[in-house]
């Protein structure tokens, strides 16, 4: 890669001290100790910031204190994974002022401080394709994958003068800085939505001009069941002629309500389809509350793949975006129809005894109308926020190699 006249390779080992981590408290009594929280890998978020899950305290000597303690600007990367299973080896963290001198990092974690370079831009540089790339050709394999250190720190990275290096800073920082705050938006908005479920699916708020008297029904006593057929993950194909929805697709893909299918593949002989309303359920799945999920689908004659519960309501009394809402907001009263152990399961002739709250039509319309409006708007900025983390990437690529100069 050609970089600017005026910019210079440097290995990581240049720019950086790096201090291995090693916690584990001393075996003195308490009273001559320090008691600290202790940061691990699940504090290291897969998007390479910091989650909020709360850190257990331990109790060390005042040397420890200072030596793994991190100070404001220093990186801690995530030096082995703890798990073959999952390798999140290379991940970091930036410690701002709130977290400086507050914890101690763990010995699956190592700290970056840098030397002679600004911390957020060596944070960015670390963080882009540039170095990740590298990092499986850098990890040990063994039972807990391990980052080989003197190998990690002859990664080479393009250095800009101090001066360049802030203003890329900061640039970067603006646009983490949009992320989060949409980021926010977006659990605000999400919490919002939750709680109006709350309220009104179980009729302890009402939309204006009902008043009616809701009922607890037995869904049997509402819909019809049937299950889906066939289609495994090797026959969704591009340009199938047969809209489907695979089983999986209705834990990672679609909400309560299916507004636009997106796979497709080949017609087969035996294949179950939709008809418009059909509320879909997984009926299986290795941990009971992936269960606990309904989607409601708009269109008649898609493919519906094995392992699907369909629940196909009746017109006239039960309004299927109403049900799927209903049974994601009742997360306990489906839980308890759950079967198994290693593999769980949920079968259509115990949906049929869930009891379900049941206001009139009309209503349940308007409210699965509600909710959708709520879905659709959180759709959107989810949306706003992936272009805004790919329009981010995109500056990180430009910026960090010196194809384009803010300077």
């Amino acid at each position: 890669m050609v970089i600017p006249a005026d910019w210079a390779w440097k290995t990581l080992g240049d720019v950086t001290s790096l201090i291995p981590g090693g916690v584990y408290g001393e075996e003195f009594p308490r009273t001559q100790l320090i008691g600290m929280p202790v940061a691990t890998t699940a504090h290291i978020e897969m998007s390479d910031r910091w989650n909020s899950k709360e850190m257990n305290i331990r109790y060390f000597s005042k040397e420890h204190v200072q030596t793994y303690a991190p100070q404001f600007g220093d990186l801690i990367v995530v030096k082995s994974s703890g798990s073959a299973a999952s390798i999140q080896s290379g991940k970091l963290g930036f410690v701002d002022q709130n977290r400086a001198g507050k914890f101690i990092f763990s010995n699956f974690l190592m700290l970056l401080r840098p030397l002679n370079i600004c911390p957020k831009f060596l944070y960015f540089y670390v963080s882009s394709n540039n170095v990740k790339r590298l990092i499986p050709t850098l990890v040990e394999a063994s039972t807990y994958p391990n980052i080989r250190i003197p190998e990690y720190l002859e990664v080479q990275i393009c250095v800009p003068p101090l001066k360049e290096q802030e203003v890329i800073a900061e640039a970067l920082s603006d646009a983490d800085a949009a992320i989060e705050s949409l980021d926010a938006l977006i659990a605000k908005k999400r919490d919002v939505k939750q709680a109006t479920m709350q309220q009104l699916l179980t009729g302890r708020t009402r939309l204006p001009g009902f008043t009616a008297d809701w009922k607890e029904v037995r869904l049997g006593e509402h819909a019809a069941f049937f299950k889906g057929n066939g289609l495994s993950k090797s026959q969704l194909i591009d340009d199938g002629s047969q809209l489907c929805v695979h089983y999986g697709e209705l834990f990672t893909h679609y909400g309560p309500v299916i507004e636009t299918v997106t796979s497709k593949c080949v017609a087969f002989e035996g294949s179950f389809k939709s008809l418009a309303g059909d509320v879909l359920m997984p009926g299986s799945d290795v941990t009971p509350r992936g269960l606990a999920t309904a989607s409601a689908i708009k269109f008649s004659d898609v493919v519906l793949g094995g392992d699907i519960i369909v629940i196909r309501t009746k017109p006239t009394s039960l309004y299927g975006p109403f049900l799927s809402n209903f049974i994601r907001m009742s997360k306990g009263r489906v839980l308890r129809l759950v079967k198994g152990s290693t593999v769980y399961h949920i079968h259509a002739k115990d949906l049929a005894d869930l009891e379900v709250l049941m206001p009139p039509l009309k209503e349940q319309e308007a409210i699965a109308e509600a909710l959708t409006v709520m879905d659709d708007e959180l759709e959107t900025l989810n949306e706003q926020v992936s272009k805004l983390r790919m329009v981010k990437e995109g500056m990180m690529q430009d910026l960090l190699t010196g194809k384009v100069r803010l300077v």
